[in-house]
């Protein structure tokens, strides 16, 4: 295995159906010394509704180790720490697949594009890395577990519920 696979975790979040946002958790490291890994594919685990539009990395440059959630994806990384979505000054990989992780302590930020295509409760178990390496192609299951409560609109009263009803509620 040449990603180091972190702790089991998730979160939930509240989005509209249709639009895109990037999911940053994600640190992928190399967890040996045998150099670079070409990200080939991401693929998630659980909902057919929740599906990945596209990836990034954020290179070991970056301020922050990661952020969990962008509005958009591509994310619009800005680096004015007064504007409301600059968590951090992030530098990504900003080209089409396949893209090499560095062999760097700090890893590189997997910045995941995903969008809700129905409305309702939305569950991904993991994310599925598949990598290169030496010409030998792998993969990785990282288990990452995200809820999503999806809707035609979101507002701050946008109930994501963690558990129980299967449909989001806005008062």
């Amino acid at each position: 295995m040449a990603l180091r696979e972190p702790p089991p975790h998730g979160w939930s979040i509240a989005v509209e159906v249709d639009q895109p946002f990037t999911d940053g958790l994600e640190v992928l490291t190399i967890a040996d010394n045998g150099g670079p890994v070409t990200l080939d594919r991401v693929d998630i685990i659980g909902s057919e509704n929740l599906e990945v539009v596209g990836f990034q990395l954020a290179l070991p440059e970056r301020e922050l180790g990661a952020v969990q959630f962008f509005e958009a994806f591509p994310p619009e990384l800005v680096t004015n720490a007064e504007d409301r979505q600059s968590l951090a000054s992030i530098e990504p990989i900003d080209v089409e697949p396949p893209m090499v992780v560095p062999d760097h302590p700090d890893g590189a930020e997997l910045l995941l594009g995903l969008v809700a295509t129905t409305t309702g409760r939305l569950e991904r178990s993991a994310i599925r890395v598949v990598y290169t390496r030496e010409g030998v192609t792998q993969q990785q299951i990282y288990p990452a577990e995200l809820i999503v409560c999806a809707s035609p609109r979101v507002d701050s009263r946008t109930d994501c519920p963690l558990e129980g009803s299967p449909t989001p509620t806005a008062s």
